[in-house]
């Protein structure tokens, strides 16, 4: 074969690469293959098991709450969901939400090595857990404004029960930590 034989074949095959056949594949390859993939590719690859983490870290919430009011200080991702929407995340959690957002946001031009593109699948991951660079979104599903106070969204209820917490735990909670609950409300006055 001929050299320009062989570019020519070179210039098909890139061709043919460069062609996004399936929009699943093609983000499948930058997520998993090169690293360089954008948000929307995590997002088309990993929204099943975002969804999952981000219905666990709801779960949990209830069950971190009890763990600061008890004075006990924790850290991760995960505790971003027992703090209510308008009120200021622990300096530690800020940290973990600017390098989970630095990760996802800033895309590589070239391909990564195995290690970073694994950092930035599960960065990715979190962050659309989240829902956000502030995990505002999650923030807002497990935590419900009452006045001037806030109470846990019947879905932080729902699957706390599911995945442990008892109806008297619940209540226990919003009757002696009012670190977040409106004041003189307990969660049997408001099913009433």
């Amino acid at each position: 074969m001929t050299s320009a034989e062989n570019r020519l074949r070179r210039l098909e095959q890139q061709a043919a690469n460069s062609i996004p056949r399936d929009p699943y594949r093609s983000a499948l390859k930058r997520t998993k293959g090169t690293g360089t993939a954008s948000l929307a590719n995590y997002a088309l690859t990993r929204r099943g098991l975002a969804d999952e983490v981000r219905a666990d870290w709801c779960a949990q919430a209830p069950f971190h709450h009890a763990v600061v009011a008890a004075g006990v200080e924790v850290s991760g991702l995960a505790t971003v969901a027992a703090v209510p929407p308008d009120v200021q995340l622990p300096e530690a959690s800020c940290a973990d939400l600017d390098h989970v957002s630095g990760v996802v946001h800033e895309v590589p031009e070239a391909p990564v090595s195995p290690a970073l593109r694994t950092q930035r699948i599960e960065c990715a991951t979190w962050y659309l857990a989240l829902g956000d660079d502030r995990g505002l979104s999650i923030r807002g599903a497990v935590w419900e404004k009452v006045g001037d106070g806030w109470r846990y969204a019947n879905l932080a209820e729902r699957l706390a029960k599911s995945a442990g917490m008892t109806e008297e735990g619940l209540d226990w909670l919003s009757q002696h930590h009012r670190t977040y609950f409106h004041a003189g409300e307990t969660r049997s006055s408001r099913s009433a």
